[in-house]
């Protein structure tokens, strides 16, 4: 068994006392050192700094060193030392030269290899006080750098075998001299204070006290470096502490940390120290005000004090201070206000203080608003217009503005350093006025749009409270000069709402002077106008309201609403004629479609009205001869009459909610046939027939229906030629009812009027009906749907198909119209042997029709003759060959217009549906001929 030093025994109690666990080591049994390794790692250091192989070689090394043992030559000692003392020499140098890229960690390790080379050198051979010294320090050098680097491992290697020379040290002094002394005493101090550093970033609070307690600050005079230096490593502890809002703990590093600084000449100390005592005060009066005591506010305020006389004006300073007041229960916002200003002016402008200010007055802001708008006013007009920061001033701009559009400053009552406080508006003008005079080009746009939006915010708000004056002086603001890039579009938006505040005022010449300030592309839209119109009724120009009425009538956009807006505007102040104007231009611009809040037959009720009443048509007893060029415009409404409501039965969205109900309609047959009569001898007779047309078709109906109750009531004794001359005018008239309805579109008729053609048993009468079914003006797609359904195959060939079926949810018309021509089909076809020559010739009529129309439609119409021919074949009914080669032509012919557009699905499409329909014929000569056209054509890509 080897028996242990007594040395060895000392370092293991000294390592229980520090926390560190030593190796026991045995000088018979030590690994040397591999000295090939350690000669070529200079030079894969100079040729690579960066070299990440390094760090795991050097890794294995430093686990691997240990000291020679005692028997090896002063020569090896000698050899190590030197190799050790280049190593090192040579990572200084790195570290020293910026333009080197060097990786820290393998620096790092580079330097505790170097110190464990020396280290092996100084135990194998005769160690001196010179060189223990020597190492204490190098050891010191390597363990703070390992600590900046965050490498604590290597950091706690180093000072083990420092802990040794600290121990080697403490033995020297005996007959020293009181310099060596000197120096034992400061490199002992900071290996306590590095054992103390790491001990707290090893999260041992108690080990890095206990460590801290060793270092005899009090008795150590230490040189001004090396004081920094401690004081900052002691820093470190405190700010940590601080960050984890342990407070109290905080405090006391903290106060060391500044007393060992302190102890220092403050004149001797470097400016970078001057800093560091700035953070140090700067944290510990954090930590004070954080322990919520009044001894520690107390002491607080009296660190805050010597902060302003060594630091006042540092920007650091002045937000602590700020802190401290908005902390202070007995602070007045005005005091707030003062730091600040005179942080404004002593700051120097880079973007992070930027930001720093302006967070501040924001803070101020919430305190008071007043205050925070005047000390913007005094950041811009003294610090920011002078920087040549354009995006500076904008941005203080939209502050200062939303600060006084901000609900909170009608509330502060804070006294401000202006007296005589003054309204939002007004001192947002005064700032305006200022601040254009000294920019040099106007605001951006972004900078335009946000400030506008804050402006538009305050007058949407007080014109909601009706104060309309107010109103008007906020849009001035906002159409300030300061805004340039605003836009045309906003401009006009901001002027319509000031002709709006000035009408609602009664002020109509303001209006007009608004208006004849806008930009013309304002002007003309459709809203100004409207605007202009309610001016100048009030203003009694009527001229002005016919220009404005013929603007909003060819407006691009649906300004029905507007033209609507101006009848109830006139008829407000009860101007007879331009409320007959602006009628008039409602029904000209609603003559393709109304919105559904205005009811066209009350608007056409009226404008007829107040035509009469111009015309002197007031009543039958008041009837009074005008010319017939009077006239005509009345003649005009009653026919647009007509025709709306024949349009509007006819569209299938619209149909459902029939404005035109019989009521309205009974109303425009009465009083036009009464004008006629009564005009009957003044005006042409083409404009007495225009008022009995509507007429015209409600009383033949009349006389349909009283003739088919009287010969649904027919005595019994009618029979043979008589009932056959009955049944033929019944047919006429059953011809003539069915136009009348369609032309009137009372769709829900026709389906019971073909019902009745069934009982003449007349099949000239079914393509009557079918004609007049072709001429009406129901929509083609509505026209087809019936045909489609009734040429499926079961059922266009099946002479059991029910005539009674459905209509499908397909068809797109109403379906009491769809079930109309479905049974004419249906009966035609019954009646007719050769049922696929009539059906030829419908869809040549609906095919012609759609091809101009709907194509989408006529493919269909081409898909249903293509199924219809299929079935055909195993029928003995054929469908005749002509119409089969007009059919598959003009479908050809319309792919090679589609081909010449360069639209080639659609040529392909139509061509396929033609050569498909050629295909059926007999005769392939036109397949081939059309086959051959199309093959010969030449496609893109």
């Amino acid at each position: 068994m080897v028996s242990t030093p007594k040395a060895t025994v000392r370092s293991n109690k000294v390592g229980a006392l520090l926390g560190i666990t030593w190796p026991i080591l045995c000088p018979r049994k030590m690994l040397t050192v591999d000295l090939g390794f350690t000669a070529t790692l200079g030079h894969r250091l100079q040729s690579d700094p960066r070299d990440a192989s390094l760090v795991p070689d050097l890794e294995r090394e430093i686990q691997g060193l240990r000291r020679l043992g005692s028997g090896e030559t002063s020569k090896k000692c000698e050899q190590l030392d030197c190799q050790g003392t280049a190593l090192w020499n040579l990572s200084t140098r790195l570290r020293r030269k910026g333009d080197v890229d060097v990786d820290m960690q393998v620096l790092c390790h580079v330097r505790v290899f170097a110190f464990l080379l020396l280290d092996s050198a100084q135990q194998s051979g005769k160690g001196t006080k010179s060189n223990c010294m020597r190492l204490l320090k190098v050891a010191l050098k390597a363990a703070k750098y390992c600590l900046d680097q965050g490498e604590l491992p290597l950091c706690l290697k180093v000072l083990e075998e420092a802990a040794k020379y600290e121990e080697t040290a403490s033995k020297f002094p005996h007959g020293s001299s009181p310099e060596d002394l000197s120096v034992y005493a400061r490199l002992s101090t900071e290996y306590y204070i590095i054992r103390t550093t790491l001990a707290w970033r090893q999260s041992r609070l108690d080990l890095a006290d206990h460590m801290f307690s060793k270092a005899s600050l009090s008795d150590t005079k230490l040189g001004p470096g090396l004081a920094e230096a401690l004081a900052d490593l002691v820093y470190e502890i405190g700010r940590g502490l601080l960050a984890k809002k342990q407070f109290e703990l905080a405090v006391k590093w903290l106060e060391r940390s500044c007393s060992i600084l302190t102890s220092q000449d403050l004149d001797s100390l470097s400016v970078e120290a001057g800093e560091l005592r700035l953070s140090i005060m700067h944290s510990t009066v954090r930590a004070l005000v954080a322990t919520q005591t009044e001894a520690a506010r107390a002491k607080a305020r009296d660190l805050m004090v010597l902060l302003e006389d060594d630091f006042g004006d540092k920007l650091a300073v002045l937000l602590l201070k700020v802190d401290l007041i908005a902390k202070d229960p007995t602070s007045v916002p005005y005091d707030h206000f003062l730091v600040l200003q005179r942080m404004v002016g002593i700051a120097h402008l880079h973007d992070s203080n930027f930001k720093i200010l302006m967070r501040q007055v924001h803070r101020l802001h919430e305190k008071s608003p007043k205050l925070a708008c005047e000390l913007l006013d005094k950041f811009l007009f003294t610090r920011l217009l002078k920087s040549e920061r354009d995006e500076w001033v904008e941005k203080v701009f939209v502050t200062r503005l939303w600060f006084s559009t901000s609900p909170a400053l009608a509330l502060d009552g804070s006294q401000t350093s202006h007296p005589d406080d003054i309204t939002p508006n007004k001192s947002c003008q005064k700032f305006f006025e200022a601040i254009s005079a000294r920019i040099q080009q106007p605001l951006t746009a972004a900078a335009t749009h946000a400030g506008q939006m804050l402006i538009w915010k305050m007058i949407e708000s007080y014109f909601s409270h009706q104060n309309y004056l107010a109103c008007q002086e906020w849009c001035d603001l906002a159409l300030h000069p300061v805004f340039a890039q605003s836009g045309d579009i906003n401009m006009t938006k901001i002027a319509r709402k000031k002709m709006l505040c000035a009408l609602s005022r009664d002020d109509a010449a303001t209006a007009r002077d608004v208006f004849d300030q806008m930009l013309e592309s304002g002007k003309s839209a459709a809203m100004t106008r409207y605007l202009m119109f309610r001016g100048a009724i009030q203003l009694d120009d009527v001229q002005l309201a016919g220009e404005c009425l013929q603007h909003i009538s060819t407006a691009e956009s649906k300004t029905e609403h507007l033209l609507y807006a101006c009848v109830l505007e006139a008829q407000k102040l009860g101007n007879r004629k331009l409320v007959l104007a602006a009628l008039q231009r409602v029904l000209d611009t609603t003559e393709h479609g109304a919105p559904t809040e205005l009811h066209i037959p009350a608007l056409l009720r009226c404008a007829i009205h107040l035509m009469m009443t111009e015309l002197g048509h007031v009543g039958p007893t008041e009837f009074e001869r005008t010319s017939s060029e009077a006239a005509t415009p009345v003649c005009k409404l009653y026919d647009a009459a007509l025709k709306r409501a024949t349009a509007w039965r006819c569209d299938e969205n619209t149909a459902k909610q029939q404005p035109f109900a019989v009521v309205e309609l009974e109303w425009f047959s009465r009083t036009s046939y009464n004008m006629a009569l009564k005009s009957c001898t003044d005006w042409r007779a083409e404009l007495v027939l225009q008022l009995l047309h509507l007429q015209h078709y409600l009383n033949l109906r009349q006389h349909a229906n009283e003739f088919r109750r009287r010969f649904d009531e027919r005595p019994d004794q009618v029979r043979g030629s008589a009932l056959d001359d009955l049944l033929k005018k019944y047919a006429a008239l059953l011809a003539f009812d069915f136009e009348a309805a369609a032309r009137l579109k009372a769709w829900d008729d026709l389906n019971a009027i073909v019902e009745q053609c069934s009982t003449c048993g007349n099949m000239t009468l079914y393509g009557t009906l079918a004609d007049i079914i072709m001429t009406s003006q129901a929509p083609i797609s509505s026209m087809i749907s019936p045909v489609f359904v009734l040429t499926a195959e079961a059922e266009l060939l099946s002479d059991n198909h029910d005539p009674e079926s459905k209509v499908p949810a397909k068809c797109t018309m109403s379906d009491a119209y769809s079930s109309a021509v479905k049974k004419i089909i249906n009966t035609t076809f019954q009646l007719e042997e050769t049922r696929l020559q009539t059906f030829s010739r419908w869809v040549r009529c609906l095919f012609q029709i759609s091809v101009s129309a709907e194509l989408s439609v006529a493919e269909q119409l081409l898909d249903q003759v293509d199924s219809v021919l299929n079935v055909a074949r195993e029928t003995d009914d054929t469908y005749p060959p002509e119409e089969i080669e007009w059919l598959a032509t003009t479908a050809f012919n319309r792919a090679v217009d589609f081909y010449c557009a360069s639209e080639d699905e659609g040529c392909r499409r139509w061509a396929e549906k033609a050569l498909t329909l050629a295909g059926h014929q007999s005769d392939r000569s036109l397949h081939d001929l059309l086959q051959t056209k199309y093959l010969g054509l030449s496609w893109d890509g």
